[in-house]
C-alpha cells in the first residue's frame, strides 16, 4: 500500500497595480492531490487519484475567475513479469469541469469588429474507460 498528497497553496499577486488590478490571471491559489496504490510486483494491483484545483482569477481585477475543478480517476490491473493489462475509469465522478480557461477578447464571423470580451476554455474529458496492454521485453 503506498499513499501520497501534495498540498500547494499560493497567494499570487502583481507587486503594482498598473490600473487593471493585482490580481494574477489563472493563477491558482490552492493545487491539491491525493493518491492510493495498491499491489505488488507481480499480480493484482489498483489505485485512485484525486485531484482539486482551487478558483482563480481570470484578469487582473478578479472580475472574472474560473470555478474550482475536482477531478478522481481509478485504476485496477494486473501483471506478471512480462504482460500488464489495466483498467482506467477517468473522471469517475463524471464533474463538468474545465481543463484551463481564459478571458480575452475574441470575434466571430457576425461579431461586433472590436470583437466580444468572452470567457474561453477546454472542457474536461467526461467519465472515460480506458484499457491498456504491455508486453515488456
Amino acid at each position: 500500500v503506498s499513499l501520497d498528497a501534495d498540498v500547494a497553496l499560493t497567494r499570487s499577486r502583481y507587486r503594482d497595480d498598473t490600473g487593471a488590478g493585482r490580481h494574477i490571471a489563472n493563477a491558482i491559489s490552492t493545487v491539491v492531490t491525493a493518491g492510493a496504490s495498491l499491489g505488488r510486483g507481480e499480480g493484482w494491483f489498483g489505485g485512485a487519484r484525486l485531484r482539486y484545483f482551487g478558483p482563480q482569477p481570470l484578469t487582473e481585477d478578479n472580475a472574472r475567475h474560473a470555478p474550482s475543478s475536482t477531478s478522481f480517476n481509478t485504476r485496477i490491473g494486473w501483471r506478471s513479469e512480462r504482460w500488464e493489462v489495466s483498467l482506467d475509469l477517468l473522471n469517475a465522478l463524471n464533474r463538468a469541469n474545465n481543463d484551463i480557461a481564459y478571458a480575452y477578447r475574441s470575434r466571430l464571423p457576425g461579431e461586433p469588429v472590436d470583437g466580444v470580451e468572452d470567457l474561453h476554455f477546454h472542457p474536461a474529458e467526461p467519465r472515460t474507460w480506458r484499457v491498456a496492454f504491455k508486453r515488456s521485453f
